[in-house]
């Protein structure tokens, strides 16, 4: 599941760059803290954070709005109870944009569950360049709709760090039309889920996490499959099936915390006729940096990223990253030579010293594209 907030801009500008700059330094949090509920053997503090949001991008005009993170731990949680989180954002534009989200995920004592969800409400134009790997840049179209999103997974402990359960995603993308780049209304494409769609996913997922932070990890990993099966008869299209694997490994450089190697890959499968929307995709703010969300989609994706994170002083520290990727629409049609890849670095500010969450100002860059991100939380 996603686990922070992006504000993007792609193919960045000198103007765009600079307000996004100053934001950060003119826009510091608000803070407070408080005591556990109970006493346990940590020196633990609950922590509330409100983060304005001011940025400027080529698809958003200005946009502002807030961030607010609860960190806590529930309960009569020790020692053996990772912290907990719930963040809440709202995003306004001036070309009337709208995103509302909230994001929980909250490890109960002793970690015998884990709750994690979003639910969300966006209003924001997006581009589409077609299916498949072999899209150009001038079949970029804009496609406008409006999305309810819920997703939720329960988990069980099963095994020390095994985690186990069900979780379902319902989606509803309403009031949609495409237009070109001149702002004109254009027919739908011929694609699944170009009139619009609605459907419940219901799966399950096994999950090993041994991190030792949920938030900004330096050691342990995070290992997951899950599966979605979205049946016809509860959903408007066909039957479609999404797999997930994803795997995260951090090793701590240093042996302090203070440099932190990470690898991360994805592969992504779908079966059936999946929406659009839906499709396996490459690139965004948190896999692929540099590249569109969605720029490249297909039946089936797989991505791999490596990152070094070094912190510097005080709050500061800053990343190196690359990645590779690709998208494909057979197992038969997988090619390597159709590859692409990624890299960057970017900047690092710790909004609590107690419990690490970053800001993060990420530079990327990949073939014949660019993208600048500032963003609440790690990439992975």
């Amino acid at each position: 599941m996603k686990n922070s907030v992006s504000y993007r801009v792609s193919r960045a500008n000198v103007s765009g760059l600079c307000v996004l700059i100053a934001g950060l330094f003119l826009c510091l949090p608000f803070r407070s803290h408080s005591q556990q509920s109970v006493s346990d053997s940590t020196d633990y503090s609950n922590a509330n954070i409100v983060l304005p949001a001011i940025s400027s991008s080529p698809e958003t005009s200005l946009l502002f709005g807030g961030v607010a993170i609860r960190q806590f731990k529930p309960g009569e949680s020790q020692d053996d109870t990772r912290s907990s989180m719930l963040m809440f954002s709202a995003i306004y534009t001036l070309k009337n944009q709208v995103s509302i989200g909230l994001q929980p995920s909250v490890y109960l004592p002793g970690e015998s569950w884990l709750v994690e969800g979003m639910y969300s409400f966006t209003f924001f134009p997006d581009s589409f360049w077609g299916i498949g790997r072999n899209t150009l840049e001038e079949d970029e179209m804009k496609v406008i709709s409006r999305q309810l999103f819920l997703q939720q997974g329960v988990l069980k402990k099963v095994y020390n760090h095994l985690f186990m359960g069900p979780q379902f995603r319902w989606t509803s993308t309403y009031d949609i039309r495409f237009e070109d780049m001149e702002g004109d209304i254009i027919a739908n494409p011929s694609v699944t889920g170009a009139e619009g769609y609605r459907g419940l996913g219901m799966g399950v997922m096994l999950r090993l996490d041994d991190r030792n932070r949920s938030t900004t990890p330096t050691s342990g990993g995070l290992y997951q499959i899950s599966l979605l099966h979205n049946p016809s008869f509860i959903s408007s299209g066909a039957t479609y099936t999404s797999y997930l694997a994803d795997g995260r490994r951090y090793i701590d450089v240093s042996g302090n915390g203070r440099s932190v190697l990470g690898f991360h890959g994805v592969m992504q499968s779908r079966t059936g006729s999946p929406p659009f929307m839906d499709m396996a995709a490459l690139g965004g703010e948190s896999i692929m940096r540099g590249y569109y969300a969605g720029r490249y989609r297909d039946n089936h994706a797989a991505q791999f990223q490596t990152e070094f994170r070094q912190h510097v002083i005080g709050r500061f520290g800053f990343t190196l990253f690359a990645a590779a990727g690709q998208v494909w629409h057979s197992f038969d049609d997988m090619n390597l030579d159709r590859t692409l890849w990624s890299g960057g670095g970017g900047l690092r500010f710790n909004l609590n010293k107690k419990d690490p969450i970053n800001i993060r100002m990420d530079m990327a860059f990949g073939r014949n594209i660019s993208g600048f991100y500032f963003t609440l939380g790690e990439a992975f």
